[in-house]
């Protein structure tokens, strides 16, 4: 499958919730393995979960970070130089099937932690490994309340997490390539996978706060309403632009039934846009908008940014319309 085939195939049906709720999907995992410590079964689900999370979860977080500065994409020509990139995948973002961070993130590999590791710092010159020290992570488990299940008294730093996950990685290619050595070999034990599973929950939290603190918190307003009112001065631009784009797509209907069908169109559009929206804006752990507010400010301006990306989808496929008339 070529590459732009299978970014419309891994996104389809994908919503940016589903991004946002990736760690805490990990967290459900967790309650589940609570319940089947004792099913070999089910404990060697765990290692392929953990890797194709993380899969997932670093191509959105790559594309989402190319996508806010073109810093981030300028950082990211060497990677571009290794990979396979045709000329019919740039071709494809010009009709907006997806963005250049989608392009870029998904032609790059996510087979070992290090790698992943290694691109993160390649697109964002941010050494995680000095980032995630002891104090940081402690203060993510903090902050989103994992106590109970991770003791901040075992926690030293990225190091650790990062062996266990070296672990886990070279685990799950056994599972999935070597079925006699993982049927007659392989050992896991209830306490090595629970602790592989937490350790890695725990680092899609603190990428996530990392992020906010080192790359989005720069690009915009830190303070709450700042943010907010920067956001509605960029959606108020879009908005004003896709109002002269249709306007300029109307003056080519012959008929009043394709203008109808275009207002409907147009209607549909902004119920879409304004269901999604409110979806991720009260999605986030399905805590209050109160605690939302004080706990993950950043992430409450989210539907916003989600409207600005929603509204540049709508702007070049209009855009494509009338350039094809």
């Amino acid at each position: 499958m070529i590459l732009n085939d299978r970014i419309k195939k891994s996104k389809e049906n994908i919503k940016e919730t589903h991004y946002i709720h990736t760690p805490s999907e990990l967290v459900k995992l967790y309650e589940q393995l609570e319940q089947k410590r004792n099913d070999k079964s089910f404990l060697l689900t765990i290692p392929i979960h953990i890797v194709a999370s993380n899969e997932s979860f670093f191509k959105e977080s790559f594309s989402s970070i190319i996508n806010s500065d073109e810093m981030y994409l300028t950082s990211s020509k060497s990677l571009i130089k290794r990979t396979k990139i045709e000329i019919e995948d740039v071709f494809q973002i010009t009709k907006s099937s997806f963005s250049i961070g989608d392009l870029i993130s998904y032609s790059l590999k996510y087979s070992s932690i290090e790698n992943i590791f290694s691109q993160f710092i390649e697109i964002t010159k941010i050494d995680i490994y000095k980032e995630l020290n002891q104090d940081f992570l402690i203060d993510v488990i903090e902050q989103v309340d994992l106590e109970d299940v991770i003791p901040t008294k075992s926690i030293s730093g990225i190091g650790k997490i990062l062996k266990n996950l070296k672990e886990v990685y070279e685990i799950r290619n056994v599972i999935c390539h070597d079925f006699l050595s993982t049927t007659h070999k392989l050992e896991l034990s209830y306490e090595k996978i629970s602790q592989y599973l937490l350790d890695n929950i725990l680092l899609q939290f603190a990428f996530f706060f990392l992020c906010s603190e080192k790359i989005y918190e720069k690009l915009i307003p830190i303070d709450d309403l700042e943010r907010k009112n920067y956001f509605q001065l960029i959606i108020d631009g879009k908005e004003n632009k896709l109002t002269s784009l249709y306007n300029e797509l109307k003056e080519s209907f012959d008929s009043k039934e394709k203008l109808k069908n275009f207002k409907k169109n147009i209607n549909q559009f902004n119920s879409y846009m304004e269901n999604e929206c409110e979806n991720i804006r009260l999605s986030w752990f399905n805590g209050s908008e109160k605690e939302n507010e004080q706990d993950f400010p950043f992430i409450l301006s989210h539907h916003l940014e989600y409207k600005i990306k929603l509204l540049n989808q709508r702007i070049n496929n209009i855009q494509g319309q009338i350039y094809t008339l």
